[in-house]
């Protein structure tokens, strides 16, 4: 069931998570972008310091998960998320890229990023996050269904044949949550500790939608 370990974060803080890209759409949002699935507001981040919010909310999510995190490590994390929130906003304005937060009571939740190769018709997983807060409730099934619900729906419009995303070894409830969907292996590790997976449009649709029914 997708309710057991709610935490989609799955990319190494230290790596291409929050570097330009060479092809990502403006997201600025107005208020026709907001978008609303089963009570859960979410909607393109508007300005750097939604952004610098959301570059927060991941790199705390995302040592949660480590083994032997402390205070020290906080701070240090902190500082890097400050410097990584730059070139993230640089990467919002580029045409082929999709990344949004999610809201509760007008209080970011969480967001997501979705990068998209129209040659290739793939799509890359850059992140998923949920603040701690909000993990193992039923808002934050919620929002993780959303947020999926979200990439399958920019995958269809541009017409995606496959996905991939990478999990870093040491995230285990990343690692047991994405197990789930079967993804073929296609790298081992790197030198930051990911690996690289790969699925079908199709079949990570049906696994998800399948997911849904029992959560």
């Amino acid at each position: 069931m997708i309710a057991i370990n709610p935490d989609f974060t799955t990319r190494n803080i230290y790596n291409t998570n929050f570097t330009p890209q060479k092809s990502c759409r403006t997201n600025i949002s107005n208020k026709k972008d907001d978008i609303t699935f089963s009570g859960v507001l979410i909607r393109p981040l508007k300005n750097k310091k939604e952004i610098s919010e959301l570059a927060g909310l991941f790199f705390e999510s995302y040592n949660n998960n480590l083994p032997h995190y402390n205070i020290f490590t906080a701070l240090l994390d902190w500082t890097a998320a400050k410097i990584a929130s730059l070139p993230f906003w640089y990467k919002l304005n580029k045409p082929d890229c999709y990344t949004e937060a999610i809201f509760n009571n007008k209080k970011m939740a969480g967001g997501y990023s979705f990068k998209i190769n129209r040659k290739k018709s793939t799509g890359h997983i850059e992140f998923m996050t949920l603040a701690d807060e909000f993990k193992r409730t039923k808002f934050g099934i919620s929002a993780l269904k959303s947020m999926t619900g979200r990439i399958c729906q920019k995958a269809a419009e541009n017409n995606i044949k496959e996905i991939t995303w990478l999990v870093n070894i040491a995230n285990f409830p990343a690692r047991r949550l994405f197990g789930r969907f079967n993804a073929e292996k296609i790298s081992d590790l790197d030198i930051e500790g990911n690996m690289k997976y790969k699925i079908s449009f199709e079949e990570f649709k049906r696994v998800f939608e399948e997911l849904s029914k029992n959560c």
